[in-house]
């Protein structure tokens, strides 16, 4: 076998050094002006495993049945990253042989960290500031702005994700497949909202008056609550406008009714409570659906208002509170006061009143003095000092009737009217006969249902109606009367 001793070179047709094997320095190089080096290394089969071209700078490892697998060393001789073309993974390892990098292509998975040694993925901006940072070892990710602010944080410790921070809100927007935005949390506003394929909200959360509107557009909102056996529990039916709750067997225990504006509670073995607390958690309302008794306590614990069901009783006031039950009307004026402070039945209107039977109804106008017919029943007063003589029919002028006896419907269709029998009303009269003057004793006239002054004494025995209490100098008109029958 032939022998060269130092330099060995290769010349092409222009007389070029094209190869050049330099044994003292136990180097190869191949190429030169004007040609590119070219290096193929073949195996047993003729199959080009390494080719290193120098016009494109490839490295080309591997061929058909053989991969190309690129293996690094360390000081010690062991792998220390390694680039296998057979799998497609790189590898990169500690010192003590440990995987801290892989990336795995049947998985398309790269891992970071391992024994010992955190994973950390840190990406920086041409201006080398940490923008974002995947935590390995805390398990959190970070992205900043370019002032180095906080805008993104999930933290793994507390299963927490925030967005925004300073002069900067947060939001949270996903789209659907055509790119139209369907869900937005709005940390600028603290709003929720979620949209249909068509954009019309159906589902809003109002931070700014704490309210929460589902439905709409087509859809109705139903909010459904469900147990751990996915059993439906809890029911807002924006539909039907109700409200369910169900026990665990499915009975319906809470219920308010839309349609009849109505709410039940208990059923089905278990009692119905309405308990209401106030800020101290102190009971204060209550609703007692097995005792069937509605109580109200004060700040104290006193119980000011109880209905006790068994005794059909209702009870008002306590120790330190009286109690009082007062009624107004539709203008809001008290016309029913039952103090207890005093004992007192306080009653804003002017007269008691009894009801009685009318010969014509048309005849038994506010005002009219009435008297009774031999069949029991009233009708105008016809003649002067007559004995017969009831009241007047109530509801005059500014007077209405204090208290009402004997309310009720009339036998065989007959109208029943409220009249005056005591107190203050306004009652028709006639002055013809002379001026009515204050204090004035009132009887019948010939003028039907008017009064007139009492001009004999000795005939007002059984037939005065009451006290004039405003005059009436001429003709005819309404004086109020102290009613005084007598």
């Amino acid at each position: 076998m032939p022998q060269f001793n130092q330099t060995v070179e290769v010349r092409d047709g222009d007389n070029n050094v094209t190869i050049r094997l330099d044994a003292d320095a136990a180097s190869v190089e191949v190429g030169a002006d004007p040609a590119n080096g070219f290096l193929i290394v073949r195996d047993a089969n003729d199959n080009v495993v390494l080719q290193i071209a120098a016009d494109t700078g490839e490295l080309n490892l591997g061929a058909t049945g053989t991969p190309g697998i690129v293996s690094l060393k360390n000081t010690d001789g062991g792998e220390a990253v390694r680039l296998d073309g057979g799998v497609s993974d790189i590898l990169v390892k500690d010192a003590a042989g440990n995987p801290l990098f892989h990336f795995d292509s049947s998985h398309a998975l790269l891992r970071l960290g391992g024994v010992g040694e955190d994973g950390d993925l840190l990406l920086r901006d041409a201006a080398k500031k940490q923008r974002i940072r995947l935590d390995g070892g805390e398990g959190d990710i970070w992205a900043k702005n370019a002032t180095g602010k906080q805008l993104f944080h999930f933290d793994c410790s507390a299963a927490a994700l925030y967005l925004g921070g300073k002069e900067n809100e947060g939001d949270l927007i996903l789209r659907d497949a055509s790119g139209k935005q369907r869900m937005k949390l709005d940390g600028g506003e603290g709003d929720i909202w979620i949209k249909n394929a068509e954009g019309k909200r159906l589902f809003h959360f109002d931070s700014t008056y704490a309210a929460l509107w589902l439905g709409g557009h087509g859809n109705e909102g139903d909010l459904v609550v469900r147990d751990e056996a996915n059993k439906e529990r809890i029911k807002l039916d924006g539909g039907e406008g109700d409200i369910w709750v169900k026990d665990s067997e499915g009975k319906v225990l809470y219920h308010f009714d839309s349609t009849y504006a109505a709410l039940w509670l208990g059923g089905h073995g278990n009692e119905g409570d309405l308990v209401i607390r106030d800020e101290a958690n102190k009971e204060r309302i209550k609703l007692d659906g097995g005792e069937g008794d509605i109580v109200v306590w004060d700040a104290a614990g006193t119980p000011l208002f109880h209905f006790d069901s068994q005794y059909a009783a209702l009870y008002l006031g306590g120790a330190g509170n009286e109690g009082d039950l007062i009624l107004r009307n539709d203008n809001g004026d008290q016309t029913i006061k039952l103090d207890g402070g005093l004992g007192d039945i306080l009653l804003s209107n002017a007269d008691a009143a009894e009801q009685f039977d009318v010969v014509t109804a048309a005849d038994a106008t506010p005002g009219t003095v009435m008297v009774l017919t031999a069949e029991g029943a009233l009708t105008p007063s016809i003649e002067p000092y007559d004995s017969k003589v009831v009241g007047v029919v109530a509801g005059a002028g500014a007077y209405r009737p204090g208290i009402v006896m004997d309310h009720r419907e009339g036998e065989d269709g007959a109208v029943r009217v409220p009249v005056s029998i005591m107190g203050k009303a306004a009652c028709r009269a006639d002055a013809s006969n002379g001026p009515i003057a204050v204090g004035d004793l009132l009887t019948t006239s010939s003028t039907p249902g008017h009064a007139t002054r009492v001009e004999d004494r000795s005939r007002a025995m059984g037939a005065v109606i009451g006290k004039a209490l405003t005059p009436l100098a001429s003709g005819r008109g309404f004086v109020d009367v102290l009613m005084t029958l007598q």
